[in-house]
C-alpha cells in the first residue's frame, strides 16, 4: 500500500513539474486554476506519507539555480499581474514571523523539491529512495508545504471572490 501511495505522489509531483516547466499556457487565469488544484492535491497526498526518520546519508540536488530560476520567471510571467506577495508562516521561524514572498517564488521553492524528489527516487537504490522520501518529508514539513498553502489560499481569493479580478467566466470547474 505504501509503494502505491509513492506512486501516486511521485505521478502528481511529476505533473506540478511539467506544468510549471511549461512555457506557454492559456492565460494566467486558467494557470491559476489548474495550479490551484495541482496544489491542493499535492499537498494532500504529501500529508498522507508515512514521516520515518532516516539516521544518515545524503540525496544528490539536481535542480540547478538556472532551472529554479527558469521556473520563477516563467511562472512570474504567466501570472503577470496576478504574481502577488503571500505572506508564509514557515514553523521554524516561530509563532509571529512571517516572510512575504512572490507567489513565483513559492511555485520555484516547491518546484526544486518536487524534482529533486523525482530524479533522486528514480535513479536511487532501496536506500536513496528512503532517504529522499524523508527529506521531501521533512521539507514538505517545514518549508515547501506553508508556501503552499499560502499560494492556494491567494488562489482559492483570486478564483472565488465575488470581486475576483480573473475573468472567472472562462474557468470550468
Amino acid at each position: 500500500m505504501e509503494h502505491k501511495k509513492i506512486l501516486e505522489l511521485l505521478a502528481i509531483c511529476a505533473e506540478y513539474c511539467a506544468f510549471v516547466e511549461k512555457e506557454s499556457h492559456d492565460d494566467a487565469a486558467h494557470f491559476i486554476d489548474k495550479s490551484h488544484k495541482i496544489l491542493t492535491l499535492l499537498y494532500l497526498k504529501t500529508a498522507m506519507m508515512p514521516h520515518k526518520s532516516i539516521d544518515e546519508g545524503y540525496c544528490e540536488q539536481f535542480v540547478s539555480e538556472n532551472d529554479w530560476e527558469f521556473v520563477k520567471q516563467n511562472v512570474q510571467t504567466i501570472l503577470g499581474q496576478f504574481d502577488n506577495m503571500v505572506s508564509v508562516h514557515e514553523p521554524d521561524a516561530g509563532e509571529q514571523e512571517l516572510i512575504d514572498l512572490p507567489i513565483s517564488e513559492c511555485f520555484a521553492d516547491v518546484y526544486q523539491d518536487l524534482r529533486n524528489f523525482i530524479e533522486q527516487y528514480k535513479d536511487g537504490s532501496e536506500q536513496t529512495r528512503a532517504l529522499a522520501l524523508y527529506e521531501f518529508c521533512f521539507n514538505f514539513r517545514l518549508y515547501w508545504g506553508a508556501r503552499i498553502l499560502a499560494v492556494i489560499n491567494e488562489f482559492h481569493t483570486l478564483l472565488y471572490a465575488a470581486n475576483s479580478p480573473l475573468e472567472t467566466s472562462i474557468i470550468v470547474p
